[in-house]
């Protein structure tokens, strides 16, 4: 599989990425994020990888559910999601000193635009790494609440409860000097709810892979729909490309074929 890594991260586009689910496939995956780190002054492309990437299946009555509200919910608790382990990441690799240094004039945007009214101003990179942690948990817990209990989110309980993900990408890569893109890495192995893997979908059907782009490594037949929130299709050759780790596609085009 290593010499898939600069295939799959050397283009910004989006990308499925077809193999049998293995511990092979789970280790390569993770050593995409640790091929492509998180650089400062130099335009390379950055590997993310999401242990987490959606909110559990869980069985509910459909019909007492707004749709509107599970996917923003789900869209939420993936952007976030992606926010924090960028955050995270890049702490790891370029050093807290350096990097609150580098994220200041950001939080200051955030404090400014995204902050709940009545929450402390954020102080600095762990400081901000705390509080979208606590909205990613915020959204975990909102969605059982509401597709379980019909409980209604109630957003002015977490200190950051919106983020535009676009925009949070473009200025922290203005912040570390890095005009390249992040490699989101989705390596699919957990069953999640639709409303998350249509919200994936969502941003595969988006131009905005000269920042976020995505790469999602599944086999064939367990990617649960190509259906986006707004009800279209994300098509192969026009909002992603495919590479074939293995047979697994050739082996799904076959079966269904034969029945």
């Amino acid at each position: 599989m290593e010499r898939f890594k600069e295939t799959i991260m050397s283009e910004s586009r989006h990308h499925f990425v077809y193999g049998y689910d293995t511990t092979k496939r789970k280790e390569f995956c993770e050593s995409l994020e640790k091929s492509y780190p998180i650089v400062m002054d130099s335009d390379k492309p950055m590997g993310i990888y999401l242990e987490e990437y959606g909110l559990p299946n869980i069985e509910y009555d459909k019909g007492l559910v707004d749709m509107y509200e599970t996917w923003s919910i789900s869209r939420e608790y993936l952007w976030f999601s992606i926010i924090y382990r960028i955050l995270s990441n890049a702490k790891e690799s370029v050093g807290f000193d350096e990097l609150n240094k580098r994220v200041q004039e950001l939080i200051n945007r955030l404090n400014r635009g995204f902050k709940t009214p009545g929450f402390k101003d954020i102080q600095d990179l762990n400081h901000l790494l705390a509080v979208f942690k606590e909205s990613i948990e915020f959204y975990l817990e909102s969605y059982k609440n509401y597709v379980l209990n019909i409980e209604r989110v109630q957003i002015d309980s977490v200190p950051i409860p919106f983020m535009n993900l676009e925009f949070f990408v473009k200025r922290f890569k203005e912040s570390i000097n890095n005009q390249s893109y992040f490699g989101v890495i989705i390596n699919n192995n957990k069953d999640i709810a639709l409303s998350s893997v249509q919200s994936i979908n969502d941003l595969v059907g988006s131009r905005i892979n000269g920042d976020i782009s995505m790469k999602i490594v599944t086999e064939p037949d367990k990617w649960k729909s190509y259906r986006c929130t707004r009800d279209d299709f994300v098509q192969s050759v026009h909002d992603y490309g495919t590479i074939e780790l293995d047979d697994s596609l050739r082996d799904n085009i076959k079966s269904l074929k034969n029945n």
